[in-house]
């Protein structure tokens, strides 16, 4: 026993359960994240948030920046807040982070740059990066701009760590302290410029990352645009399924209509990668926030950990027993407890943690948050639950 955890090994793998075998038994309808869980996204979403802060600081600051990669510590430390499952604003809190920590003799100068930009009210994203003609030039050899990844990198893996509270504002507001009055000022001109998350349609940062993410090939589809501004293939196309078409059959026999989707990530995109095992899922109970938050037109709030589009999503589904929500995040964790304080407990999480970096950082990040079952891998939750079941039925008999 750890914690209060039953420990099993499924297919050679430590399983750790907090809940009774009556909750397993309840289950009727069963939600996943795509993301880590159906889909291996390691080389597509951390490339692509690397890419996207590389591109626009270079811009930004300094040509040198296109060679700037955020390290794979730096992300994990993002996301194990759990404000994070937006990988738009995980590139836009660190770019902000960056600009405020530039030179300080160099910030009247930019805020300068970014204040005459603005007044043009140029709608292309990528014309108004370039519209930047200023440059670090002091940064001109290698060794002098090592220093500074170096700096930035310590720097924005201390910030991420302070991080208590995950709406944006509050975050902004964190960027803020510390700072003197010219710090500050800059740091404001720069949101303005930035703008995020206003106007998925003309948003630096949400153009620039869908760019790099979809890539040639399908940048024009998912985002209606009829020209395009990177030449090259999309990250998404490394992406690799998790998901076993086996594991698919079992639940949908167990389960018929209700398993679906709640996926930070587009629909479009989600289906590209998974192909015909997408069938498997009942479309009228998937719910992608990556849409919803484009097409939205009021201020409703559609990211993790806000549990609305889960609630949308078993609402839809008539869900009448508990709920298993299986992801591999702190987000999903956090959403599904969010969940669970509107009404009578139903909603039960199931986190992954054989996708993780660090599998027992996972492990015991989940275990420090109470999460309902820590699991390997989702094509391991057919065994589990059939294994319940048995169990049941041998403590009947006898």
């Amino acid at each position: 026993m750890i914690k209060g955890y039953q420990k099993k090994i499924i297919n050679n793998k430590p399983l750790y359960q907090k809940i009774t075998q009556n909750k397993i038994n309840n289950i009727d309808t069963v939600i996943f994240d795509c993301d880590g869980v159906l889909i291996d996204t390691k080389k597509s979403y951390d490339k692509c948030v690397e890419l996207t802060i590389s591109y626009i600081l270079k811009n930004m600051l300094n040509k040198k920046f296109s060679k700037f990669k955020i390290s794979k510590t730096t992300i994990d430390l993002f996301r194990k807040t759990g404000g994070f499952n937006n990988d738009y604003k995980c590139c836009y809190v660190i770019i902000l982070k960056s600009i405020s920590v530039i030179p300080k003799n160099l910030i009247k100068s930019y805020k300068v740059e970014y204040q005459n930009i603005n007044k043009k009210n140029i709608l292309n994203s990528f014309k108004k990066l370039q519209l930047i003609k200023m440059e670090i030039n002091k940064l001109d050899r290698e060794s002098d701009f090592n220093i500074i990844n170096q700096k930035l990198t310590k720097e924005l893996n201390k910030f991420a760590k302070e991080i208590k509270r995950i709406d944006l504002e509050s975050i902004e507001n964190l960027i803020m302290i510390g700072l003197n009055k010219e710090q500050k000022e800059l740091v404001k001109v720069t949101k303005e410029f930035l703008n995020y998350p206003k106007n998925s349609k003309t948003n630096i940062i949400i153009n620039v990352f869908d760019e790099y993410f979809y890539g040639k090939n399908l940048i024009k589809k998912v985002r209606k645009k009829k020209s395009i501004d990177f030449n090259r293939k999309g990250t998404i196309e490394s992406e690799k399924i998790i998901v076993k078409e086996s594991t698919l059959v079992f639940l949908k026999k167990k389960f018929l209509n209700k398993i679906s989707i709640v996926s930070g990530r587009g629909q479009i995109g989600t289906k590209i990668t998974l192909k015909n095992l997408y069938k498997y899922f009942n479309s009228r109970g998937n719910g992608f926030i990556e849409d919803l938050a484009r097409e939205q037109k009021n201020n409703t709030k559609f990211d993790k950990p806000n549990p609305t589009v889960l609630k949308r999503s078993v609402s839809r589904l008539k869900s009448k027993g508990n709920i298993l929500y299986v992801g591999d995040s702190m987000e999903d964790l956090l959403m599904i407890q969010a969940a669970n304080s509107t009404r009578n407990k139903q909603y039960l999480f199931a986190g992954i943690y054989g996708t993780s970096r660090s599998e027992q950082n996972k492990i015991k990040l989940f275990m420090d948050n109470k999460a309902d079952i820590i699991i390997s891998n989702m094509n391991d939750i057919p065994k589990l639950i059939s294994e319940r079941i048995e169990r049941s039925r041998n403590i009947k008999k006898n």
